[in-house]
C-alpha cells in the first residue's frame, strides 16, 4: 500500500497548496502545506530514530516480523548456494520464495508458497498431487523445511496439512538425510551444521535442511 499511500500524500499536498494559492496571496500560507508534510516527516525519524539509526538490519527485521525467517533465509541460501551446482534445483516445503532467490537456484516445482496447498479450497489435492510428483520427478539437490505456522497458516489437523505432512514425510524419510537445523530464536537464532544437528537442536519453530542420500 505504500507507493500509493506516498502518491495520495503527494497528490494532497500540490492540491492543498494550489487551493490555498487560489485564495490567498500571502507567500506563507501558500507554503503551509509543505511545511506540515516536513513537519510530519521530522516527526516520524525522531519518533523511530533507533529503528532507522541504531538497531542492525538483523535487529530491524526482528522488529518488523517477529520470527518470520527472512534474515535467516538468506543464509540458508548461501549454505545451498556453495553446496549446489547452477543446474541443481532445490525445494522449500514452506512459503519462503527469497530463499530461491538468494541461493540462485530454481524450485524443484512451481508451487513456491504452500499456502494454496494447505487452505480449505476445492483444488488442494489437485495441487498438493501436482506438487508431489514435480518434486519427485526432478529430485532436488536439497530440501529447506520450514517448521514455522507463518509459513504455512493452515489449521492444525485439518485434511489439508495431515495429507500433505504424510507425504513429506515418507519423502524425506526415504530421500533425504538432515545436514542443517536453524532454530528461530529471539535475538538471535541459533545454527547447526553437520554432525552439530542431531546432538544440538532442539525440535520446535525452525528450519531443516536436507540434503540427498548417498
Amino acid at each position: 500500500m505504500l507507493p500509493a499511500i506516498a502518491i495520495l500524500v503527494a497528490v494532497a499536498v500540490t492540491s492543498t497548496t494550489h487551493l490555498l494559492t487560489a485564495k490567498f496571496t500571502s507567500r506563507w500560507i501558500h507554503v503551509l502545506p509543505v511545511i506540515v508534510f516536513a513537519a510530519a516527516c521530522v516527526f516520524t525519524i525522531y519518533r523511530n530514530a533507533d529503528y532507522y539509526f541504531k538497531l542492525t538490519p538483523v535487529q530491524a527485521c526482528r522488529f518488523s516480523y517477529d520470527l518470520n525467517p527472512f534474515s535467516e533465509a538468506a543464509t540458508i541460501a548461501e549454505y545451498l548456494r556453495q553446496h549446489t551446482a547452477p543446474s541443481d534445483t532445490i525445494m522449500v516445503f514452506g512459503s519462503e520464495p527469497e530463499i530461491y532467490f538468494y541461493a540462485h537456484r530454481h524450485s524443484a516445482s512451481g508451487y513456491i508458497y504452500m499456502y494454496s496447498l494447505t487452505e480449505d479450497q476445492a483444488y488442494w489435492s489437485t495441487m498438493q498431487k501436482q506438487m508431489m510428483q514435480e518434486v519427485e520427478a526432478n529430485r532436488p539437490a536439497y530440501v529447506v523445511f520450514v517448521n514455522s505456522s507463518a509459513s504455512w497458516l493452515s489449521r492444525h489437523g485439518s485434511p489439508q496439512v495431515v495429507a500433505f505432512r504424510a507425504w513429506m514425510d515418507q519423502y524425506i524419510a526415504a530421500n533425504l538425510e538432515e545436514v542443517g537445523a536453524v532454530e528461530l530464536a529471539d535475538p538471535e537464532s541459533q545454527y547447526f551444521w553437520g554432525d552439530e544437528v542431531s546432538g544440538h537442536h532442539r525440535p520446535g519453530r525452525e528450519l531443516i535442511i536436507y540434503t540427498r542420500k548417498g
